[in-house]
């Protein structure tokens, strides 16, 4: 049994991020004013920028306020954990068993988080030879968020704003403006709940051949389920609806995941004089899949902080995605000689539902060599404390890193055509155009270095150089807006549209990227129980990109994202 305890607070103070008071406040304010227009801050120039404030106050009313945000908001944190495990071996096999209860209180006021947890492992050899395994882990999760915190401080909250409404204490003094922290984290006015239930689980036999010494046979099944709740829920006293009336507002989330795996695989291990060989060769597949459904409504009827019964239904939908299936076989053997020469290959044949069947399959190698100089007689002259490595290789890796069901039209299904409300028609929004000829990104890599140790390795290190070249960059390619298409990720209950969205995933692009590495790792001191240890490492890396759209690479204007502009040579 172990059990621990603790307390947190604000790496950060006020005074460090440079919050300044009331004081201080109008005076810069007062300083802009007089270099612009030459008279002081009317504080009436707040109040017409800023209509969800019913309440105003004067200036001498405001001079005479100094509320210290970061004292309403935040507070000492502290956690409680608790563990308990247990282990038991018996003839034919062993178990192990813990469980875990944590308990965080955070430096936010009403953010918290409770976590269990329980984990089991089992190993039983019923058979000769035959070795089971079962792998069993349960956890739950209990989020309490809030999403005002220092960004609301800094941002909106302004240190003459009382917390609460001077003429009527049992209200937040405007807080419909967003800009009272300590009104949107009141549990009495929103609810942020995320919990989460998970199960783990895996199941694997092994069996080794009595007929072929070094020759396994191992398979292992293995599945990652969760489920996850949302509820946000806001009262009418912080939050106004499109007609500037108080609303209340509620959404709610379940989202089902589950990922199956599936290896089996074969394993040979054999050395005999001055040779030794090891090789696996198998195939493993994996299934993911996630589940949906939303509901959000404003205008809520009863008393409890959840969606219930809306006046307005804003939004419902349930829907099936992020499915995909990958599926690879794959060899890969080594061989060792002397214990100083070294090589390696490896093949892979991978499969992925993210493509066509056309492109579904990518084809991948793998090629190693190492040479341990420092095992050769000729370098002895270096000592028996002396490491010295040249190693090499070349492979190829495949992405596949693209949403599901490309190939095919996909529709945002939240949208009301004609209307706000549940009298609104449901309509769909396409997200995509379809691209057919999708295929895997292939990258394929080259290395070559220099690993030492030197002194027993209390000196050890390596210097590599790599150069890899990404073939058929999977890329959003800009399209028109005219084309209709948008993002999956708007928030179309605001009215948001993002024309930078409007892009279509292409093979449209090469690049190469290339670079020295060097890595140092010393033991200075180690005597006594005290270890003084240094490491350093520096690398320098170019990236150039060789090819993207013909458009792009015509006009020489590159591809321009939110942040980043790709070019052609660049």
């Amino acid at each position: 049994f172990n059990y621990s305890s603790g307390l947190s607070s604000l790496t950060r103070t006020p005074a460090d991020i440079g919050y300044v008071n009331t004081k201080e406040w109008f005076s810069v304010m007062d300083e802009a004013y007089q270099n612009s227009t030459g008279l002081d801050f009317n504080i009436s120039d707040y109040y017409r920028f800023a209509p969800q404030a019913y309440t105003a106050l004067t200036r001498g009313q405001a001079e005479s306020i100094n509320t210290d945000w970061y004292k309403e908001l935040f507070q000492t944190g502290s956690f409680a954990d608790y563990n308990l495990s247990s282990s038991q071996g018996f003839d034919k096999g062993s178990l192990y068993i813990s469980g875990n209860y944590r308990k965080d209180k955070g430096v936010q006021t009403n953010n918290n988080l409770e976590r269990a947890s329980v984990r089991s492992n089992l190993e039983f050899t019923p058979l000769k030879n035959l070795t089971m395994g079962l792998r069993l882990n349960f956890s739950y999760a209990n989020n309490d968020q809030r999403s005002s915190g220092v960004t609301s401080i800094v941002t909106y909250a302004l240190p003459w704003f009382p917390v609460r409404n001077p003429d009527n204490p049992l209200q937040y003094f405007n807080a419909y403006t967003g800009a009272n922290p300590a009104a949107l984290t009141d549990p009495a006015n929103v609810k942020n709940n995320v919990q989460q239930y998970r199960g783990l689980g895996g199941l694997s036999l092994d069996y080794k051949l009595p007929f072929v010494t070094g020759l396994s046979l191992r398979t292992e099944l293995s599945t990652d389920i969760m489920q996850g709740n949302i509820v946000l829920w806001q009262s009418r006293d912080i939050r106004l609806d499109g007609g500037q009336k108080p609303s209340s507002f509620a959404r709610e989330e379940a989202v089902t995941s589950r990922v199956f795996n599936y290896n089996a695989y074969a394993t040979y291990d054999r050395s005999f004089a001055k040779h030794s060989f090891s090789m696996v060769g198998g195939l493993e597949a994996t299934r993911n899949s996630q589940y949906s459904r939303t509901l959000s409504g404003q205008d809520l009827t009863g008393i409890y902080q959840e969606l219930g019964d809306p006046t307005i239904l804003l939004a419902a939908s349930g829907r099936l995605n992020g499915e995909r299936y990958l599926l690879g076989y794959f060899l890969r053997g080594n061989y060792k000689f002397k214990d100083r020469y070294l090589f390696g290959v490896s093949a892979r044949r991978d499969g992925s539902s993210a493509f066509t069947s056309q492109n579904r399959w990518g084809n991948f190698m793998g090629l190693s060599a190492g040479w341990i100089l420092s095992e050769e007689s000729f370098m002895s002259f270096l000592g028996n404390n002396t490491f010295l490595k040249l190693r090499g290789s070349f492979g190829e890796v495949g992405n596949q890193g693209i949403p599901a069901n490309m190939n095919v039209v996909n529709y945002y299904s939240h949208a009301l055509y004609g209307g706000r409300g549940i009298l609104g028609v449901n309509g769909t929004t396409p997200i995509n155009l379809p691209e057919q000829n999708l295929r895997w990104e292939t990258t394929r890599s080259a290395d070559v270095g220099v690993d030492f140790g030197l002194f027993r390795n209390r000196i050890n290190g390596s210097v590599a150089y790599y150069h890899r070249f990404v073939r058929d960059m999977l890329l959003n390619a800009p399209v028109p807006v005219s084309a209709g298409v948008s993002s999956p990720d708007l928030n179309f209950e605001r009215g948001t549209y993002d024309l930078t969205s409007n892009a279509i995933w292409s093979n449209i692009g090469d690049m190469v990227n290339s670079g020295l590495e060097f890595e140092l790792h010393s033991v200075n001191f180690d005597k006594g129980g005290f270890q003084w240890t240094t490491d350093f490492n520096i690398s320098f890396n170019q990236n150039i990109i060789k090819r993207l759209t013909p458009s792009a690479d015509r006009t020489g204007k590159g591809m321009v994202g939110l942040a980043t502009v790709s070019r052609t040579g660049y």
